[in-house]
């Protein structure tokens, strides 16, 4: 049986359509939205940091250098369009694991981080954080138990000038999420040192 040159052509047009489609896929399978299932923690990306401020450090060696925090965070606009739209938000510290880095250069553990919670409602500007600054749905201060500087050395002239602080976020609906709250510590111009330069990972900064 012969086969023409018309019918030849028919058949590609037809099977084109197919190797499209095919190709298409993986780019539907990196969709954003694949990350926020019930079943699964949500994804670092679910977070944005509104605040990230040192209010206090204490005056005398490193080696009892004490910090005051309050930090501010939101759902992101990313996990509010995969339907992270409601429903409660705490947050809290069971594992040590924050750090801190110095002017000295040098990154130490901070402890007693475990006794700053943090209440929200997804979707709803919590006014009592910082006035509500950039939208803030969930925050937490230390003014119950400041952070200790563990484990460290030097004179009071070092100061903060980064945090990484380690988060457990559990909003309903969705598995308990473990973060870092990432900020650069503006320390030369009062208090409180602000933070800027916010991101939110799964891994701690330093």
């Amino acid at each position: 049986m012969t086969v023409t040159r018309r019918e030849l052509a028919k058949g590609t047009m037809w099977a084109t359509p197919v190797i499209l489609a095919t190709a298409a896929a993986p780019a539907m399978a990196a969709s954003p939205c694949a990350a926020y299932r019930p079943n699964q923690p949500l994804p670092p990306s679910a977070f944005t940091v509104t605040y990230l401020n040192v209010e206090n450090e204490t005056l005398g060696g490193l080696a009892s250098k004490q910090l005051k925090l309050v930090f501010g965070f939101k759902i992101s606009a990313e996990a509010k369009a995969c339907g992270v739209t409601s429903g409660n938000i705490y947050s809290s510290n069971p594992v040590e694991l924050s750090r801190v880095s110095m002017t000295n250069g040098k990154s130490y553990n901070l402890s007693n981080g475990q006794r700053i919670p943090a209440n929200g409602t997804v979707g709803t500007v919590d006014t009592s954080c910082q006035s509500g600054l950039n939208g803030t749905e969930a925050c937490g201060t230390s003014f119950v138990s400041a952070y200790n500087v563990g484990g460290s050395s030097g004179t009071s002239g070092d100061s903060v000038n980064r945090v990484s602080l380690f988060r457990e976020v559990d909003v309903s609906g969705f598995p308990p999420t473990r973060i870092f709250l990432n900020a650069t510590i503006d320390y030369a111009n009062g208090w409180p040192h602000r933070g800027g330069n916010f991101s939110v990972t799964s891994a701690a900064l330093m």
